[in-house]
């Protein structure tokens, strides 16, 4: 059999791919395009693009529409109450004891806007909580409606108030502000007394008639490192409240803190050491 030398044509076709109707073109083409359909598999359609297709459907019935609108609006706020009540309960939980720190009539000593706000307003924001002031019609005389409403970034709200009588008289009956005095301090009292009242604050120190404010108490991160000791050295509060003379965790002078902190310490060391 005689062997036919290859030429520079022949050479040239070999390396010229084949034609594109070649069968394996077509197999390797379909084969692809199967397998890139099997991996992108459909998405679920959420409720909203159920409705908007809805929409777009002239035969769709009205009633049901606003039905599936209704839902998707009762569905977002379940959720937004449920984020909202779960921040509510996390700020409380960070919340510290406010100290009397301003002296009012009669010498007595109460905590001031100033001093609450201080207090609580760092939390509420951690949380994504914010509260803002307003005024309504009361149905007394002489009382001003103050009204608060506490929202959530979620978006959900709710609202309180407190009635607050306007005087500006003294214990005798003799004047002792003007009418706009008596009208600043009775919004400044209700938005205080809003403040306390939401997230049910406890005010330290007992009224002295006439002596020193309370102790300055624990702040907010004080008061959580304390707590973190305190579950670490497995103390009671009940214990810890009686060895201290306290009513609760929170009133600790903020003066014994390092002596609190020395002796949970102590106790850590003893636990580990056994």
């Amino acid at each position: 059999m005689t062997t036919r030398p290859l030429t520079e044509g022949s050479r040239k076709g070999r390396r010229h791919p084949p034609p594109q109707n070649f069968p394996i073109f077509k197999t390797r083409r379909k084969s692809k395009s199967k397998a890139l359909a099997i991996s992108r598999p459909a998405q679920p359609k959420s409720l909203l693009e159920v409705i908007a297709e809805a929409a777009r459907d002239p035969s769709v019935d009205t009633d049901k529409m606003r039905a599936l609108l209704q839902m998707k609006r009762e569905e977002e706020d379940r959720q937004a109450e449920i984020f909202f009540n779960n921040a509510l309960a996390d700020a409380k939980e960070e919340m510290p004891a406010v100290a009397k720190d301003s002296r009012g009539d009669r010498n007595i000593w109460y905590a001031s806007l100033e001093k609450v706000s201080k207090t609580l307003d760092p939390i509420m924001k951690r949380h994504g909580l914010q509260l803002s002031f307003g005024m309504a019609d009361s149905p007394n005389i002489d009382v001003y409606r103050i009204t608060g409403e506490l929202r959530h970034r979620a978006g959900y709200k709710r609202s309180y108030f407190a009635d607050i009588p306007v005087s500006i008289t003294g214990p005798k009956g003799a004047p002792i502000m003007t009418k706009a005095q008596g009208a600043g301090s009775a919004i400044s009292y209700g938005r205080r007394n809003i403040k306390l009242m939401i997230f049910d604050i406890t005010i330290v120190g007992q009224d002295t008639d006439g002596g020193p404010p309370a102790p300055e108490v624990l702040d907010s991160d004080e008061l959580i490192e304390l707590g973190e000791l305190m579950k670490k050295a497995k103390a009671s509060t009940p214990d810890f409240c009686d060895y201290f003379k306290i009513g609760s965790v929170p009133e600790l002078p903020k003066a014994r803190l390092a002596e609190a902190t020395k002796i949970l310490n102590r106790k850590i060391k003893d636990m580990e050491s056994k």
